[in-house]
């Protein structure tokens, strides 16, 4: 194709030469023609890269966490025959990456093979598309351009990211760099194992022997996913955060349900994710196995259009529940000491930056629950 200065020396030529034959100046016409005649060499010039040339992305890894390094790789190839040329390679990247990547290069009468590697460092969790790109070579008169679209688009996956908790302690439930010995033993080949007797148990699945030793009543439980049953409560509602495209405060929020979601995991709960508005997803405690698809699910989490939470029936007693809120409420203790009655570890994790309700912890406080900051699990927000 002909750039600007292209047309207008192949128009400018031909209405120059056109007007001196009406007028009787042939001789002169021919400057005219010499000047289109430019223009066309130009372009014929510029086709062996458009015919012969090959433009390729490689993508070594669409999944990341956000605030890490993605790259890929554009391999390009054109064949010799634009004498000192210039080629520009432009990829597509989404807004919240910054604008599109560009590179230029230059060519010359030889093949040209080239790789070229765009480094990005997504900061926020989500699906992006990146490409279409585009190879264009300009002519070194700039009088024509050939361009190549790099065929095909990529989506990259940003998970949020995990944090090392090291000041929470899953055995014991509670902020400590301590880490006790809990209470729960493995007996023999059955595999069977010890809790503390909660009201309700069957006084056959006593284990007398470990009562007399620990001094106080132990009973056995057949170790199964189901019976280390763990919640993360996130609280997404739009409310408790700021109508902005981007809230740094719903991504943390996001970020500690990761973290605090793959630490159960790691360490054999069966873990159910709750949403404001009641949705809710179910990962055995198979450790890295079931991290993936819960960071997964986390990764597309949005605004919940709802003001209460919902907290849909679970089959069984939960053993540890961790509820994340932007904003926590009167209402919401309410709610959280009916759904999650009886004994096992309640904690409820406040986000920096949002109104907090002094009376509401009180409240959950003497329900039981213990109280903890986003500051004193992953310090304060970047």
């Amino acid at each position: 194709m002909f750039t600007l200065r292209g047309w207008l020396l192949l128009g400018g030529g031909i209405a120059w030469a056109i007007g001196c034959a009406l007028a009787g100046y042939r001789t002169a016409a021919w400057v005219g023609l010499f000047l289109a005649f430019m223009a066309v060499l130009s372009w014929l010039t510029m086709l062996p890269s458009l015919r012969g040339g090959s433009a390729k992305r490689t993508v070594p890894s669409t999944v990341a966490t956000a605030g890490e390094e993605l790259s890929w790789r554009i391999d390009i190839s054109v064949p010799g025959g634009n004498p000192g040329g210039i080629g520009q390679i432009t990829e597509a990247l989404p807004d919240s990456f910054g604008r599109s990547w560009r590179t230029a290069f230059g060519t010359a009468l030889a093949p040209v093979v080239r790789s070229f590697e765009i480094r990005i460092r997504p900061l926020f969790r989500g699906d992006y598309q990146v490409g279409p790109g585009v190879v264009r070579f300009r002519h070194a008169l700039s009088l024509a351009y050939t361009r190549r679209k790099i065929p095909g688009q990529e989506t990259l996956h940003v998970l949020p990211r995990v944090h090392r908790l090291e000041t929470f302690d899953v055995q014991a439930g509670r902020a400590s760099v301590e880490n006790p010995v809990p209470k729960v033993g493995s007996l023999g080949h059955d595999e069977v194992l010890l809790r503390e007797y909660r009201e309700g148990d069957d006084t056959r699945r006593i284990h007398w022997a470990t009562s007399a030793r620990v001094g106080e009543l132990m009973v056995r439980r057949e170790a199964q996913a189901w019976d280390q049953a763990a919640v993360v409560l996130l609280d997404n509602r739009a409310a408790s955060y700021s109508k902005a495209a981007i809230d740094r405060r719903l991504e943390l929020a996001v970020e500690l349900a990761a973290s605090l979601g793959c630490l159960l995991l790691s360490h054999g709960y069966g873990l159910n994710l709750i949403q404001a508005d009641g949705k809710s997803d179910f990962y055995d405690g198979k450790g890295q196995e079931s991290q993936l698809p819960l960071l997964f699910a986390l990764k597309d989490v949005q605004r919940a259009d709802t003001n209460t939470l919902t907290v849909p029936p679970l089959s069984v007693a939960q053993e540890f529940v961790v509820a994340v809120f932007g904003q926590l409420t009167r209402h919401d203790v309410v709610g959280l000491v009916e759904d999650f009655p009886g004994k096992g570890e309640r904690i409820a994790v406040l986000v920096e930056g949002v109104d907090r309700d002094p009376q509401a912890e009180e409240s959950l406080i003497d329900a039981g629950w213990q109280i903890l900051s986003s500051e004193q699990l992953v310090g304060g927000m970047e």
